[in-house]
């Protein structure tokens, strides 16, 4: 540094003596003639009131320029001012979620959130906390002002999936935050191990036969641990198909049970055709019978009336009445 101001104080001085003699050589006039007027100047004196002019007009032009900027200045410097101020309030979040105060984490992500730089991240920050407080609405906000930042995709998503699936209580918000996360080709140890916990839940046992195979091969799974979800895939996958095979077969019972049915209802009904028959022909003998005996009867009666009395006549419209009804 004290080198470099030295050669340019040696360089200053040089040049200053080399203008000073080419100046004493130099017998060069200017004459600056306006009628009447007429002004001679020697041409050193002009050069130098030429340089100094045109350092006056370039302090003008640089004056202007930056009384034009000061607006975006001004608002430069806010910007910068808000930035900084949101990376302490980010800092501050991130250490009272640390410190397990939820409450402040919100309150200080949103002061977070008023710089765009660091909105994205505040509003995950935020919606973390507002799962540790029991809010799922203000949780859903958080993850909403989240996507507005397509840079966070990824973070928003898995941040989703492991919000959504803690408790079991959003299984099909995690389900399919987890296909759009697997639809972007996210395939890390982390996501396989989220989509492994999603899937277990919402038992997806096939799906978690193939997450398991894919942790086998990058060994981000303990052996011990994989054959255990092995087991119970397997199991629930066999008691699946046993409970299909047992509703098949009460189905098919069930519609041979209905012909079945249906065959003895139609051999009843003939049966009780047949007993109507034999009841009818039955019902009209008898009434055959009753018409003989009150013909007879009828045929009796005058007999009676022309040997009896008054009382036999009577006896005899009681009996003809008898037969008649």
């Amino acid at each position: 540094m004290t080198t470099r101001f030295f050669l340019w104080l040696v360089g200053l001085f040089a040049a200053a003596i080399g203008l000073a003699v080419l100046a004493r050589f130099n017998p060069g006039n200017v004459v600056l003639f306006y009628p009447p007027y007429r002004i001679d100047i020697s041409l050193n004196f002009f050069i130098v009131i030429l340089l100094l002019s045109f350092l006056l007009l370039l302090l003008i032009v640089n004056t202007v320029r930056a009384t034009m900027a000061l607006p975006r200045r001004v608002e430069q410097y806010r910007a910068m001012r808000q930035l900084r101020e949101s990376g302490r309030a980010l800092q501050e979040a991130l250490r009272a979620y640390f410190e397990g105060r939820f409450g402040r984490v919100e309150k200080s992500a949103r002061k977070a959130a008023q710089s765009p730089e660091y909105a994205g991240l505040a509003a995950l920050l935020g919606a973390r906390a507002a799962q540790r407080l029991h809010e799922p609405s203000r949780r859903d906000q958080w993850l909403s002002e989240a996507a507005t930042d397509n840079s966070l995709r990824t973070a928003r998503l898995m941040s989703a999936v492991d919000l959504f699936s803690e408790d079991n209580k959003d299984l099909d918000a995690a389900l399919a935050a987890l296909q759009e996360l697997s639809a972007s080709g996210i395939r890390h140890a982390h996501a396989l191990r989220l989509a492994l916990k999603v899937n277990q839940s919402a038992r997806n046992w096939a799906e978690v036969l193939r997450l398991v195979s894919l942790l086998d091969k990058h060994d981000a799974l303990h052996p011990t641990l994989s054959r255990r979800l092995r087991d119970m895939a397997y199991e629930a996958v066999a008691q699946s198909s046993r409970r299909r095979r047992i509703t098949q077969k009460t189905l098919v019972d069930h519609s041979h049970g209905r012909s079945a049915k249906s065959s003895s209802s139609e051999s009843g009904c003939d049966h009780l055709h047949e007993n109507r028959s034999t009841a009818r022909g039955r019902r009209h003998s008898a009434k055959g019978a009753r018409s003989a005996v009150g013909c007879a009867t009828t045929a009796r009666i005058p007999a009676m009336c022309s040997t009896g009395g008054l009382g036999d006549l009577v006896i005899a419209n009681r009996a003809c009445g008898a037969v008649v009804t």
